[in-house]
């Protein structure tokens, strides 16, 4: 792994039982706040037998190197969670294997089901919330809980008119179908202590994929919607400035190291790190499989987000803002591409798409799917 590489390796021991995490930040993240030599070498590792201890390690992790590896805590210890609970779900570890929070997690989780074990965006597993779940059986399905309040309703209706809609849709809008996941439709879930939750069910575009390589990148010049009050608005813009420039944000990624049979992680803390002038270098480490830039992945998204351009060019009836392009490609290169193809992507997260009250263009989304494939083009032309 290079010095400059940041994110987070998961690697599994022999006997099944999540043993190292190998959590990274490159030598330039490493400031003067780093403590104990921890960054020394670019790397912080934590090692341990018990799976139980890494939140803890990954939690004080997060404050070496200048807040940079906050990407430790959420990612790491995220993933350290997920694992942990599906491998105790499957009887691999024991309960006394589980951190406090994995157990809390257990005791919610609704019968017959369990969490994506490859979720890099969304609202997550923590403080007695869901993030998204499987069916078991229904693996091909994406359970997506309803977030709260007007924001969670307006995605329920967004998807509802765009897939149950009887009457005529809008072309703008019949075109769009294309691009977005498969909605199944809406289910109330209880959970273990009782409480009902709602949850989208959507199509799992991920499924078929051996080793799914995942990125989920927002895409717009801003992402608060036109009825955001000023402080929402000041939050956003601290959070990120640079999405005004470059027109796109890095919400997660993880990709898939053949030769290490293991992926890498990297999370919104890290996507907030990224700047104008590294955004390049960001995106080249979602097709770096360890030994080589996958090209081949890259001709294929450039061709498949066409359709994603030319709508977001031409459509003249929605405003989309923090909607996001979620991107799965085949990490495994040892055997043919499978039933799911080489590569998949997708518009999603509508919480905040409204209709247009005027006739102009969407500049917002247009913007930033222009940037965000100029990029890539950059990428394929070596333009590092």
């Amino acid at each position: 792994m290079s010095e400059k590489e940041a994110g987070c390796v998961r690697k599994a021991h022999h006997n099944g039982v999540l043993e190292h995490l190998v959590c990274t930040t490159g030598i330039d993240d490493c400031g003067p706040k780093a403590m104990n030599g921890s960054c020394h070498d670019g790397d912080l590792t934590m090692a341990t037998s018990n799976p139980k201890e890494h939140g803890k390690k990954a939690e004080a992790a997060g404050s070496h190197c200048n807040g940079t590896a906050q990407l430790l805590s959420c990612a790491c210890a995220h993933e350290a969670l997920i694992d942990s609970v599906i491998r105790y779900m499957d009887n691999d570890i024991s309960v006394s294997s589980l951190s406090d929070e994995a157990v809390k997690l257990l005791k919610l989780i609704p019968e017959g089901y369990i969490p994506v074990p490859h979720q890099v965006g969304g609202h997550r597993h923590v403080d007695g919330k869901f993030g998204f779940l499987r069916r078991i059986g229904q693996l091909e399905i994406l359970f997506k809980p309803v977030q709260p309040g007007a924001k969670g309703q307006n995605e329920v209706m967004f998807y509802d008119k765009l897939f149950n809609c009887t009457g005529d849709l809008h072309d703008d809008i019949q075109k769009l179908k294309d691009l977005v996941p498969r909605f199944i439709g809406c289910e109330k879930i209880r959970d273990k202590a009782g409480h009902l939750h709602e949850f989208l069910k959507l199509e799992d575009i991920t499924d078929h994929f051996r080793r799914p390589a995942i990125m989920d990148v927002k895409i717009g010049k801003r992402v608060w919607d036109d009825y955001a009050e000023q402080d929402k608005i000041e939050r956003e813009k601290k959070k990120y400035p640079d999405q005004e420039v470059i027109g796109f944000r890095i919400i997660g990624m993880r990709v898939f190291r053949p030769h290490q049979n293991d992926y890498v992680y990297y999370d919104r803390f890290y996507g907030r790190s990224v700047t104008a002038d590294t955004a390049l270098l960001a995106l080249n480490r979602f097709f770096e499989d360890g030994t080589s830039r996958r090209v081949d992945v890259i001709d294929t998204l450039l061709e498949q987000l066409v359709p994603f351009l030319q709508w977001s060019e031409k459509q003249r009836t929605l405003k989309l803002f923090a909607s996001s392009l979620l991107i799965v490609y085949e990490g495994d290169t040892s055997q043919p591409v499978g039933p799911g193809g080489l590569l998949k992507v997708k518009l999603v997260d509508f919480a905040h798409a409204y209709e247009k009250a005027d006739e102009g263009v969407d500049e917002n989304s247009a913007f930033g799917m222009r940037i965000f494939m100029s990029y890539l083009k950059r990428l394929r032309g070596n333009d590092l």
